[in-house]
């Protein structure tokens, strides 16, 4: 046990510990956020995601932090405790300096247990958040993933090679793909021999290369061809491959001491070199370990230089704790180099620093007494200067010598300095670099460092006036004046900033006009974005809308800044007060037939638009204003411009007013006010989505009051947690009248992990059906309500048998359930233990015919009613494939069960059948066969004959279905699609032989915008429903829409919905008054950030067009 004078020294080195660790952290984080902002704002990365960054970095720096700390803290307390005269009362009270040792290294132990749990449990999951984050930074949103002229992997046996690749178009270029695998590209091949496919164009969706006009050469297995065939078109799935390459690559940070066991064990069995694996093994206990390390040596030392003449106090304590980590994080990285080079043992190369530490550690206890009467601290001063002598002399420098003058100059009339440090020329002047152009009538060229000066790149200020033209970037400018600036930075030269005035800029996606435009580029690598700043400017920038139409956004305003790709792509652009419009009509924007002039904007092209301080304007005059205004060019937006006004029958007119809020992209959410004139109720809410730091979700809060007082709650959730962990919550609450008006409520929070070959989850879930659905209704309902409060389920993954095709699968579970069944009231409360143990097989035999099997036997124990319940599976399925085209499939089902469930939701059946299936695609009607044969019942399942047929745009299907049992037809259906232009057609109908009567004929018929369904009674020739969904133009301003269904039996409208639609200005935004059974309503939308509308359907959802 520790006594009172250890606990005090731990007490004080507790401080300077936290202190220290606190403030290694904090400096090495603050020399990350540097560099990390400069690399991420180039790519417009939000800010959250570099606080993420950085929170995945904090392990690693904790396990190299500890053992700074443990140092820092033995100098500063034992350095206190002399300075204060402490120590030596101590050895007056009988304590020796050894013994004064044990609580620091005591303290070191510690420390070396909490550094390896860190290093061991928390950082490779961190620093593979951190490396998967920094990836998808880089390759996602920076580089593509298809580069010239190099071999790219596209699955796990194919290579490709591409001689050109254009990023803007996604256009390949004389592609070469060779498979070892032989991967199926044509059926008629029939065969997995290697191939070559060779094709002199091709395009990538970013998930296929979509190839053109080529060819596919058969090889044989001694490598000779054997045949060629030409394709017009053909698709390779690349995308997936390249993705996963990229999510699952791991480094050795990345990696456990397991994991990266095991690989060090797969090189080794290759007889691949493995030393920079070990080495990183071994780190990741040395590093730890030299915590104990620092306490064994540092302590000692500490108490010498307290004793031996040393300057008193903290600052000592500081310097020398930061020399001594200096020179041990030195020598391991030496150490570590030379052993992952080999010229070392690499499992000894990690621990050198610490053993050198150890051994001086030890000898210093040894001499401890003696040491610290010597004036050590005088001798070491007198060595200084000589060390410091020593490193000046060691200094080199290095100088080179600019490049000459590379660019190419054209003009009439040329004028150079004696020492090229000036070039001025006037006339018709071409001034060509790399990829950039300038063409002028008087240019001005001057060298920015002499020749003379050494260390400093060849760099260029170039002014050109009068009909200036540049071209760089992907960007065109013309102005009166440019001031450009270029450098050599070794291979190339490469544009740095520009500044045109009385400019017009052409860009990928547009163009713009400015008094000024300032263009520089961000970092000194060739194709790092482009940062611009525009001075009173105006232009327009096209971008796809969420409806996937091509719009044009007009701008103009007093001050903007934008980021352009160095393809010239436009990439954000943020306006300080400025007005923009998506009319385009000839009129100013201020005039247009709407407006928007706002105190911000920020547009992100088919991503989002924002702003701020928002005043609609209809032809110049204020309408309407709004703190925010956000519109997402990636899906309909959720909320209207301008507040909806309407009437519902149960609640009167309302008046409902959703005002939004932006805190970035990836975090936006919506203000609800709504009032109700019936009561009147008034209802007030908030809805926000959010997503950082591996999370992501959505919450929405909403309160009605007039019936008394109501809430709505909903709530989604996901997030990686460390250690693998996985969290999903999802939960419903109502109350009060909207409590009434829902049919179900349903929440759910799952928590889960896969660690090895262990699964594990803990569930929590409520389920209720206020409502039941209709008898008729598709959807199966087990139960009332049920709770899962909780369920614990642990799996092990497969685990196969050796050589053998087989594999094991476990698994168990605990739950506590609570079920109200659809025909009782009575609430059933039970616990349920449940196992699972079984056996499955690989697919077994050769490419005609393979066999596959699994069995397993299930075990369930229900408390308190003393319940068991066991069943027992077993499944066979074989394929049969003896040539292209032709396929048979058999599977047989058995499962027996004993004993039965208290409860609804996991009831389980007997299962004692065979079913088959067979299908030909290679001969005319493409017919499959399915049926089955129920063992138990001795009775055979509906015999299915399909048959397909096509031609002219039809395409036909043919369905028979036969009982086996009877010997009788049973039914016959027809189903025709065909389209032709903006025309389509679909028909359906069967036949019944035990009635002899007809299905209804579904009879659908489009045309642009008109859409007719009609069911037709075909033993009778009438016509029973039709759905009319219709609209026409009134000139060029006004729209009418029907869309409706009637019954013909009843003469009654089932359904309808009415509209009025005012456009303005080429369509560019709309006004609509809209009605169907139940409302009326009022909408405004502007067409290029188009609006959720109410959706109709008729009540005979076979005359649905999907609308």
């Amino acid at each position: 046990m520790l006594g009172l004078v250890d606990r005090y020294l731990i007490r004080e080195m507790v401080f300077p510990f936290v202190l220290a660790v606190a403030g290694f952290v904090l400096f090495i984080i603050l020399n990350l956020i540097p560099q990390l902002s400069d690399f991420m704002l180039d790519r417009n990365v939000p800010l959250l995601t570099l606080f993420r960054m950085l929170a995945y970095r904090l392990p690693e720096l904790l396990v190299y932090g500890l053992p700074v700390g443990v140092l820092f803290a033995i100098f500063w307390a034992l350095g206190r405790l002399s300075h204060d005269r402490e120590l030596v009362a101590l050895q007056a009270a009988g304590f020796s300096l050894r013994r004064l040792m044990l609580p620091v290294v005591l303290m070191g132990f510690l420390t070396t247990g909490a550094a390896f749990a860190v290093g061991e449990l928390w950082m490779p999951w961190a620093n593979h958040q951190y490396y998967n984050l920094l990836r998808e930074i880089f390759f996602i949103r920076s580089a593509p993933q298809i580069r010239e002229s190099t071999f790219v992997k596209i699955s796990d046996t194919a290579y490709a090679y591409i001689e050109r690749y254009d990023p803007t178009t996604k256009k390949l270029s004389n592609v070469m793909v060779f498979d070892q695998g032989g991967g199926e590209y044509l059926a008629e091949l029939n065969a997995r021999f290697p191939k070559i496919i060779v094709a002199p164009e091709g395009e990538w969706d970013g998930e296929y290369w979509r190839l053109g006009h080529g060819k596919l050469h058969k090889l044989r297995d001694d490598g000779q061809f054997e045949y060629s065939l030409t394709f017009e078109k053909l698709s390779i799935r690349a995308g997936p491959y390249l993705q996963r390459v990229f999510a699952e690559q791991r480094t050795p940070h990345e990696m456990g001491i397991a994991e990266l066991f095991q690989q060090i064990q797969v090189l080794q069995r290759s007889r691949l070199g493995a030393e920079s694996l070990i080495v990183e093994l071994h780190s990741k206990i040395a590093v730890p370990f030299s915590a104990l390390i620092f306490a064994l040596f540092g302590a000692p030392l500490s108490l010498i230089f307290a004793q031996g003449g040393a300057p008193r106090g903290r600052a000592a304590g500081v310097i020398i704790s930061v020399l001594l980590v200096a020179a041990y994080q030195g020598l391991l990285l030496w150490m570590s180099t030379l052993g992952k080079r080999g010229l070392i043992d690499p499992a000894l190369a990690p621990w050198v620093p610490n053993l050198l530490f150890a051994v001086i550690g030890v000898l210093l206890v040894i001499w401890l007494d003696r040491l610290s009467r010597l004036d050590l601290f005088a001798r070491l001063r007198q060595l200084f200067w000589l060390v410091l002598v020593l490193g000046a002399l060691s200094r080199e420098g290095f100088a080179q010598e600019p490049p000459p003058v590379a660019f190419d100059l054209q003009a009439d009339r040329l004028t150079i300095a004696r020492d090229w440090s000036e070039i001025e020329a006037s006339g018709y002047i071409r001034l060509t670099y790399e990829k950039g152009r300038v063409q002028a009538d008087h240019l001005r060229a001057q060298r920015i460092h002499p020749l003379s000066e050494k260390e400093t790149p060849e760099e260029w200020r170039i002014v050109a006036e009068g009909n200036v033209l540049w071209e760089g970037e992907g960007l065109k400018g013309e102005s009166e004046k440019i001031e450009l600036q270029i450098a050599w930075d070794g291979a190339r030269w490469q544009f740095e900033s520009a500044r045109l005035q009385s400019a017009t800029l052409e860009y990928d996606q547009g163009r713009l006009h400015a008094e000024e435009i300032a263009l520089e580029r961000t970092h000194s690598r060739t194709g790092e974005p482009v940062k611009a700043r525009f001075t009173r400017f105006s232009g327009e920038t096209r971008f796809q809308s969420a409806a996937r139409k091509q719009e044009t956004l007009r701008f103009q305003g007093e001050e903007a800044r934008a980021t352009l790709s160095s393809e010239g792509q436009l990439q954000l652009l943020q306006i300080t007060t400025g007005e923009v419009t998506t009319c385009t009509c000839a009129e100013p924007i201020a005039r247009s037939a709407y407006s928007i002039a706002a105190g911000s904007v920020r547009v992100e092209p088919n991503e989002s638009v924002w702003a701020t301080n928002i005043l609609v304007k209809a032809y110049g005059l204020p309408v309407f204003w709004a703190p925010v205004y956000f519109a997402s060019l990636k899906e309909e937006t959720k909320n209207p411009l301008l507040p909806d006004f309407g009437q519902l029958p149960e609640r009167g007119w309302y008046l409902r007013w959703r005002v939004p809020f932006v805190i970035d992209k990836d975090n936006t959410g919506t203000v609800m006010i709504d009032y109700y004139t019936r009561l009147p109720e008034v209802g007030t809410g908030i809805e926000y989505s959010y997503k950082f730091w591996g999370q992501q979700g959505q919450v929405s809060v909403y309160r009605l009051v007039g019936r008394g007082e109501s809430w709505a709650t909903d709530w989604t959730h996901q997030a990686q947690l460390p250690l693998r962990m996985r969290l999903s919550v999802g939960m419903t609450s109502r109350t009060g009248v909207l409590e009434q008006e829902a049919q179900r409520l349903f929440s759910r929070a799952l928590l889960s992990a896969s660690w090895g070959g262990v699964r594990w989850s803990m569930l929590w879930s409520r389920d209720q059906y206020l409502v039941l659905p209709e008898p008729d209704s598709d959807e199966t309902v087990l139960y009332r309500f049920l709770e899962k409060a909780p369920e614990l389920t642990l799996a092990l993954a497969p685990w196969r048998l050796g050589p053998l095709p087989l594999s094991v699968i476990a698994s168990t579970s605990w739950g506590r359930y609570r079920e109200k069944k659809i025909d009782r009231e009575i609430l059933d409360e039970s616990t349920r233990w449940e196992s699972v143990l079984g056996v499955q097989s690989l697919a077994v035999g050769t490419d005609v015919l393979t066999v596959q099997a699994s069995a397993n036997y299930r075990l369930a124990l229900y408390e308190p009613q003393r319940l068991r319940r066991e069943a027992y599976d077993l499944t066979v399925a074989t394929s049969l494939r003896p040539w292209p085209g032709l396929s048979a499939d058999m599977t047989y089902a058995y499962r027996r069960v004993i004993g039965q469930s208290p409860f609804s939701f996991d009831t389980l059946t007997l299962v004692h059948q065979v079913g088959w299936r067979a299908s030909w695609t290679t001969i005319p009607g493409k017919p499959n066969l399915s049926g089955g044969y129920d063992l138990d019942l001795k009775r055979f399942d509906p015999l299915r004959l399909g048959l397909r047929a096509s031609g002219g745009g039809l395409d036909a299907l043919f369905d028979w279905e036969y009982d086996l049992n009877r010997a009788l037809w049973q039914r016959a259906a027809l189903a025709v699609s065909g389209s032709w232009d903006a025309v389509s057609l679909q028909l359906t109908t069967a036949y019944l032989f035990p009635t002899r009567a007809f299905e209804d004929l579904i009879f659908k018929l489009s045309w642009g915008a008109q859409r007719l369904g009609m069911s037709v009674n075909l033993n009778r020739f009438a016509l029973i429903r039709f759905n009319l969904e219709t609209s026409w133009q009134w000139g060029s301003d006004w729209e009418f829409s029907l869309k409706g269904e009637y019954d013909l039996p009843t003469r009654r409208v089932t359904a309808l919905q009415l509209g009025v639609i005012k456009k303005f200005c080429h369509a560019c935004w709309q006004v609509g008054l809209y009605s169907d059974s139940r409302r009326i309503w009022l909408q405004a939308q502007i067409t290029a950030f188009p609006t959720a509308q109410v959706r109709y359907s008729p009540t005979d959802q076979r005359l649905s067009f999907g609308s």
